[in-house]
């Protein structure tokens, strides 16, 4: 189905996330212009899985009529916080293969003097007036045409088959985007640490279905799982910034896929610095995609200072 058929600006998350093609530059890179939309910030910066949904709107497009429409993977670094405003995403090609795997190259950048404009035209684009974002690298094949050996090990169930009480979550952020039920035994208590673990189903309120492009926003849309350490071991507010985010993506959506669970577990938080596991499962139980961030403990502060 082609991306650009698929009622681009029903929902709030394709408004917010939809890039535009502007062409070819003389060194072979793609540019795509978009932007980042305030509904999906957290305090003054945009949320980093949905930064990824912008930046794989683009590799998507840029896939479109390959063989390799489906993605496999993603590593991605961040580089700088992602401001609000317009942005460009840079898209260039490491390997080309016929029907076998690909690996691409995309980069988000900001002007150096943020503007709301979008780009319209491949000559109004100046790299020197550009800084770097997020630097990511995707792996892209046919998962309709993949076959071999599958099996599975140690994995987690999904937690909403029956083992955990999932009650509705009205979260700080993003509660007019997304809808959370969570197991909220997890959840701070004034006198000592609960486990660095969160436990959930979310869905898009408006409705919208859950595709690959959004799985990079659910990844990453979460309470961190430091947060569960409470008053006990946090002085105030934090901000859990992602350094660095790996997906694993293991099977396609289905269609009509509305609602999603997800775990996301923190086993090492050492000087300010953290891991995160994460699995996303879909309605049928079935395992859509694993995730490894590298996250800091910050001070709210440092979220809303222009630069970091």
């Amino acid at each position: 189905m082609e991306l650009s058929k698929v009622k681009e600006h029903t929902y709030l998350f394709d408004r917010g996330t939809n890039t535009t093609y502007l062409g070819k530059t003389p060194e072979g890179s793609h540019i795509y212009s978009g932007e980042t939309i305030k509904e999906f910030a957290i305090g003054e910066v945009a949320n980093g899985g949905y930064v990824l949904s912008v930046m794989f709107d683009s590799v998507l497009r840029h896939y479109s009529t390959r063989y390799q429409v489906d993605p496999i993977a993603l590593n991605c670094f961040f580089l700088r916080k992602t401001d609000l405003g317009s942005l460009v995403v840079e898209v260039s090609d490491i390997k080309v293969s016929r029907k076998g795997y690909c690996l691409t190259k995309a980069v988000i950048k900001q002007p150096v003097k943020q503007s709301k404009q979008r780009l319209e035209h491949l000559s109004d684009y100046h790299p020197e007036d550009y800084v770097e974002k997020v630097y990511g690298v995707f792996t892209m094949g046919n998962m309709d045409n993949e076959e071999g050996l599958s099996a599975d090990h140690d994995l987690p169930s999904p937690p909403n088959n029956g083992d955990r009480t999932l009650t509705l979550h009205q979260g700080e952020y993003l509660k007019d985007i997304v809808v959370t039920h969570s197991d909220a035994s997890l959840w701070p208590v004034p006198d000592s640490p609960q486990p660095m673990e969160v436990h959930q189903t979310t869905i898009f309120r408006d409705g919208r279905p859950i595709d690959a492009k959004s799985l990079a926003f659910w990844c990453d849309m979460f309470v961190s799982p430091p947060n569960m350490l409470g008053p006990s071991m946090i002085d105030g507010q934090i901000w859990c910034a992602t350094m660095q985010m790996e997906i694993q993506f293991k099977q396609k959506c289905h269609d009509g896929l509305k609602k999603i669970a997800s775990s996301f577990v923190t086993h090492t938080l050492k000087n300010s610095r953290f891991d995160i596991d994460g699995w996303i499962w879909d309605d049928r139980g079935e395992l859509l995609v694993t995730t490894r961030h590298q996250c800091l403990c910050l001070p709210w502060e440092r979220n809303i200072k222009s630069k970091l």
